[in-house]
């Protein structure tokens, strides 16, 4: 498969997590920013400033077993483009009995733009069961929790600067739109391809939202 193609003014931050025995729990969001391109210096101050932030608004969300592991930043600007890691670990504070491997709680950006399919979202290892008000509903106060701890660590992001650069917003990157059936001429079973867009659509997160309903990532019940 061919390498993505850049993204002008925006960089990806991965949030790695460990959840239990799962070592692999990831969480992947986009800020565009003005200015200057970072240099790798630069991301690797940036990548620590994300981490305290975690440590500061995210990680009361999270049961003890959950722990950020890394906060890896890729400048998408050119294929090139500067890298930055945080290997510090923050571990989760929030006391109850935890969920499965497998709940997660859903965050939702929302942005202007309508289209038929997937909506940029996470799927992030927060809240205990202790925070559910039956199976299937979480409990208002740990809703409204989640999702004010999420929007300051937005905000205190989009507060963060290197030299000669701001970032602005959380932002949306779309690589593809729609996609073409292919069968395979062997075994005659037909595959949805994507197609790349000519260039990557770039939407500004206007709000964001936890959904009621615990969702789902059944690969996260075993490592």
């Amino acid at each position: 498969m061919p390498a993505l193609p850049p993204v002008p003014s925006v960089i990806r931050i991965s949030l790695k997590h460990t959840a239990g025995l799962d070592l692999d729990v990831v969480n992947r969001v986009y800020f565009s920013y003005t200015g200057t391109a970072p240099t790798n210096a630069m991301l690797i101050a940036l990548a620590g400033s994300v981490s305290s932030a975690w440590s500061s608004f995210i990680k009361s969300l999270c049961n003890p077993v959950v722990k950020l592991t890394e906060v890896d930043i890729v400048d998408l600007s050119s294929p090139t483009g500067a890298v930055g890691l945080d290997s510090t670990v923050v571990t989760g504070t929030r006391t109850g009995q935890i969920n499965a491997g497998g709940v997660a709680t859903l965050v939702n950006f929302h942005i202007a733009r309508r289209y038929r399919g997937g909506k940029p979202r996470i799927y992030s290892p927060w809240l205990n069961a202790v925070d559910l008000t039956d199976e299937q509903d979480w409990a208002s106060t740990p809703k409204a929790d989640a999702i004010a701890g999420w929007n300051l660590f937005v905000t205190a992001i989009k507060g963060f600067t290197w030299t000669g650069a701001t970032i602005t917003n959380q932002v949306n990157v779309s690589y593809y739109s729609g996609f073409a059936s292919v069968q395979n001429p062997v075994t005659l079973r037909w595959k949805n391809i994507s197609t790349p867009r000519g260039a990557p659509l770039v939407d500004i997160v206007v709000s964001s939202s936890v959904n009621p309903k615990p969702a789902s990532q059944r690969r996260r019940n075993r490592p």
